[in-house]
């Protein structure tokens, strides 16, 4: 099915960076919601043209005396059901509380299971909620009174019951919440019905409430339809102006919220492949979009809040090229990090953000392995990586998933050894002067 390739070809593009669905963390909301959600949505007018961003005057790299330590603390090759079911493979991580939450799958991908940690050492799984037996969770989104879980079920909708000739299959869609991270309550189908058939893909929370973005699904033919829905408390959806009137594409690559509102970065798609210009929109509600100034043809595919706005990557694995934003609609490119020893490059093994500053782990443009940090993604501070290092380079695409916590770094590895199976493991790193 189209929309089964154009997923694939989007998170191969991505490769293996993980993003943190709740951005930079939960972040304050107006105290007149109501009136904000029952605001007449308006979609502005898209510029014809977007001009080249400005190259920013060459940053100076900053000294630290920061180290991170790492250690394994779970393993799916040890004894205990809790390692055991970690095999299973990890979709989304979210810091909460002094601790971590990570969402995933047992059985073959076939049920969904939740770990929890109040420090990021002791691990209890939860697989028996409601919802989870025959469940997937695909993201968690941090909310004002807890946790919010994206997924869905693993049955087929009831308009393509019975292998339906030429129809168009999708997996309802699920919620999940939790006050605390380890009891889960299945929301109602009416939680659910707003979005329809669709197929939702990124999820965040931000100033004005969550954001959901996804594809309404029609159960025959091929006209998909990008949409967004919005919530100011996760449990009561309402769908936003058409994403394909309100934005000249169809395809984002990433969403995000942070304190001064919403970004998006996305391109159009054709044949099965994203098209240029790469675009960046900006939102103070959710609601009503605008195009912002860059970053062009080459810009981010996805996008972090931090202290200082936004920061968007492009090309993690391959030189990477960074934009900053303090307002998120006018962006600026950052010099090119290439012959510059303690700065990042190669960013594609995680990027990671607690609301203060973000976390890059990778290696520098001289292929040497670091980590770095930032508060506004302008200026880089080298974090020194001691003891055993997670296998990192050694590590199937897509299996690093982590989040940043008081506790430190949280990230999961999966490698596969000669001897054959798959061992999945999970590491803290804790950042110390």
């Amino acid at each position: 099915m189209e929309r089964t390739q154009r997923l694939a070809a989007r998170v191969a593009a991505m490769t293996v960076v993980v993003l943190v669905a709740a951005g930079c963390g939960a972040t304050p909301r107006p105290t007149d919601v109501a009136a904000a959600e029952s605001a007449t949505p308006t979609v502005l007018e898209t510029p014809t043209a977007v001009p080249a961003p400005t190259p920013a005057a060459t940053p100076t790299p900053v000294s630290t005396g920061l180290t991170i330590g790492w250690a394994p603390v779970l393993a799916s090759a040890s004894a205990g059901k809790v390692a055991a079911d970690l095999g299973g493979g990890i979709s989304a991580a979210v810091a909460f509380g002094d601790g971590f939450v990570l969402a995933g799958s047992e059985n073959q991908g076939q049920h969904a299971v939740v770990w929890y940690s109040p420090d990021g050492t002791h691990w209890q799984a939860i697989d028996n909620a409601p919802g989870f037996a025959d469940g997937v969770i695909d993201s968690l989104v941090r909310l004002p009174d807890g946790l919010l879980a994206v997924g869905t079920s693993q049955g087929l909708d009831s308009q393509c019951a019975g292998g339906a000739l030429g129809c168009n299959p999708v997996s309802p869609i699920r919620l999940w919440t939790s006050p605390d991270g380890l009891t889960w309550h299945l929301l109602p189908g009416t939680a659910t019905a707003p979005f329809g058939r669709a197929q939702l893909e990124l999820a965040v929370d931000g100033p004005s409430g969550l954001v959901a973005f996804g594809e309404l699904v029609p159960a025959q033919g091929t006209n998909i339809t990008s949409m967004i829905w919005t919530s100011d408390d996760g449990r009561s959806w309402t769908r936003a102006p058409q994403f394909s009137t309100a934005f000249p594409t169809d395809s984002m690559s990433d969403l995000e919220g942070g304190p001064g509102g919403y970004v998006a970065v996305g391109s159009g798609w054709a044949d099965g492949n994203p098209t240029l210009p790469q675009l960046a929109w900006y939102s103070s509600d959710g609601k009503s979009w605008k195009l912002g100034s860059g970053p062009g043809d080459q810009g981010p595919t996805i996008v972090l809040a931090c202290a200082g706005g936004f920061l968007g990557v492009a090309n993690p694995l391959a030189q990477a090229s960074f934009w900053t934003t303090a307002d998120g609609v006018n962006w600026t490119v950052q010099p090119a990090v290439v012959g510059r020893p303690n700065w990042p490059s190669y960013v594609g093994t995680g990027l990671f953000s607690d609301g203060k500053g973000i976390l890059a782990l990778g290696s520098d443009s001289f292929q040497t392995p670091g980590a770095w940090i930032t508060t506004d993604g302008r200026d880089w501070q080298s974090v020194a990586m001691i003891g055993v290092q997670p296998p990192f380079d050694s590590a199937v695409a897509g299996s690093v998933v982590g989040a940043l916590g008081s506790k430190g770094v949280i990230v999961t590895t999966e490698t596969q050894p000669a001897t054959g199976g798959s061992i999945w493991t999970l590491w803290l790193g804790t950042i110390a002067e």
